[in-house]
């Protein structure tokens, strides 16, 4: 069901598939600190989702499988602890 190994894709390979996601990521959060100095952030995972769940989240039994769910979803919270983290939102008073 989980895939046995997980590669990032580079930024050129996304931009060519969708130059949508292909976003300039290392540089949003130091530019809104910038502009909004005093913005709450929350950083809130994405890591496990994106990665793992985005392709196969519809093949889930949520009778017989949803403890899978719930390891996968406590592992993303993990990782967001440590910083892994693909989604964020803000709040800001300009």
């Amino acid at each position: 069901m989980l895939p046995i190994e997980v590669r990032p894709q580079s930024q050129s390979k996304v931009s060519q598939r969708d130059p949508s996601e292909a976003a300039d990521s290392e540089n949003i959060l130091p530019s809104l600190l910038k502009y909004f100095t005093d913005a709450q952030i929350t950083n809130t995972g994405g890591a496990v989702y994106n990665t793992i769940l985005a392709d196969m989240l519809t093949n889930i039994d949520k009778h017989s499988e949803i403890f899978v769910l719930d390891l996968l979803m406590i592992i993303d919270e993990l990782l967001a602890e440590l910083g892994e983290n693909q989604y964020a939102t803000a709040i800001a008073i300009k």
